[in-house]
């Protein structure tokens, strides 16, 4: 598999976090992980020459000044290119939000997506 660009991984759950590195682990250049929105922030402040591409963002960040999608928001007007997927144990919810916001994201469900799926939807035009 050809390696793109750089992603992003947020999650608040430790073992989906190191899960996704595993899955995602030959997709990106470089993956960043954050375990909420104040680790991201920190991130981008930290690294002001960071590049990405791609972000895989958990939609109910637990203890977060923003959810997923208020989070997806401030990473689009930062990085306009960059390609979000959703992750959601109720993508129903995540979906109605992210219309409302006018964001146009995949989202897939949390709990079963499989290393391709996620594959295809980070891929995805």
């Amino acid at each position: 598999m050809k390696k793109r660009g750089n992603l992003l991984v947020v999650d608040d759950e430790d073992a989906l976090l190191e899960l996704r590195l595993l899955q995602l682990k030959n997709f990106a250049e470089q993956i960043y992980t954050a375990r909420n929105s104040k680790d991201v922030l920190s991130l981008i402040n930290d690294t002001p020459d960071l590049v990405l591409s791609y972000a895989l963002i958990d939609f109910n960040l637990k203890e977060s000044a923003m959810d997923g999608v208020e989070l997806s928001e401030f990473l689009l007007e930062k990085y306009p290119n960059l390609k979000i997927v959703m992750m959601s144990g109720r993508p129903d919810l995540a979906e109605k939000k992210l219309n409302k916001f006018g964001l146009q994201i995949t989202v897939l469900p949390k709990a079963s997506s499989k290393k391709q799926d996620i594959i295809n939807a980070l891929a995805a035009d």
